[in-house]
């Protein structure tokens, strides 16, 4: 769909008509926000990029990830041989100077860290970091997000949500709540892949 046709969309599933409850630029603003928060949680929004180590570069950064609070979306890192690193919060690394080959990674601003810091016999070796990418915003009705019809519909339902939480219809914001949420979770599911255990 382009944004012409989420729009009427979201009036269809709001039950309103063009225009006179909900203004077009305020249904626009709330799609756009809705598609920016559907993007952050399904998989189909993600990006792969390849990092090339270097020795004792302990992060690498990322080409237009999705920043929430001050670090990228990552979902994973996986080694040349397929497996996916471990997920580790930063600070709970003891020795951020240790080198050696990366068994961790951890989100690092617009970009992401390896743990250990590579030493010089992982340096050329290629990691795939896999993350969610930054949508562009929609501005003109034949432009399109980057987001499969289904994860489409479900910021449609969002939009409609913030649309109804804005006018302080709470009851029935609720119940469009629940419908995405449940939705969200229909099609984000459980992350996949095979995990390597330290």
């Amino acid at each position: 769909m382009n944004l012409g046709q989420m729009r009427d969309h979201v009036y269809f599933l709001a039950d309103e008509q063009p225009g006179q409850v909900f203004s077009t630029d305020r249904v626009n603003r709330a799609i756009n926000i809705a598609i920016a928060h559907v993007a952050r949680s399904v998989p189909q929004n993600t990006e792969s990029e390849t990092i090339t180590l270097a020795a004792s570069q302990r992060s690498y950064p990322l080409t237009n990830p999705v920043i929430e609070g001050k670090d990228s979306v990552v979902d994973s890192v996986t080694n040349a041989d397929g497996l996916r690193l471990v997920f580790k919060d930063e600070y709970t690394i003891n020795d951020p100077t240790l080198e050696g080959t990366p068994n961790y990674w951890y989100p690092d601003g617009a970009g992401v860290g390896l743990y250990p810091v590579p030493d010089a016999n992982s340096a050329d070796d290629e990691y795939t970091v896999v993350y969610r990418k930054e949508h562009d915003e929609l501005i003109s009705d034949g432009s399109s997000p980057n987001l499969s019809l289904v994860a489409q519909d479900v910021a449609c339902i969002y939009a409609v949500y913030l649309l109804k939480m804005k006018d302080d219809e709470h009851g029935s914001a609720d119940r469009w709540r629940d419908m995405y949420e449940t939705r969200l979770r229909e099609i984000a599911g459980p992350a996949t892949g095979v995990w390597k255990a330290y």
